[in-house]
């Protein structure tokens, strides 16, 4: 029963790291003036993948809640779900600010 959710805490961080590489590339592919539809199936993409790593998140820290090993991957999970959900509220913020500017 050693190392449970080691493999969730891990894909977890790489949604979330995934994630803020899609943003920065949406920002890179705006200023750039490419497709809107690209960078909107990007940023969608991302918005995805923090959301599934949010999730293997929530289930890696009640799976390694569990385990005793001294090497257990709590830390790694709880990292990586305010990474995904830290994510998730700039992106919550980024849209807030677009509909207030376009509104006007």
């Amino acid at each position: 029963m050693a190392r449970q959710g080691r493999g969730l805490a891990i894909t977890s961080l790489i949604c979330a790291i995934a994630a803020f590489f899609m943003l920065i590339l949406c920002l890179v592919l705006g200023a750039n003036r490419a497709d809107n539809q690209l960078i909107g199936g990007i940023f969608v993409f991302s918005i995805l993948s923090s959301l599934l790593g949010a999730v293997l998140g929530i289930v890696a820290v009640v799976k390694t809640g569990k385990d005793t090993s001294p090497q257990n991957s709590k830390t790694m999970a709880i990292v990586a779900l305010v990474i995904n959900c830290l994510y998730l509220l700039i992106v919550v913020v980024l849209l807030t600010l677009g509909a207030l500017a376009s509104s006007h």
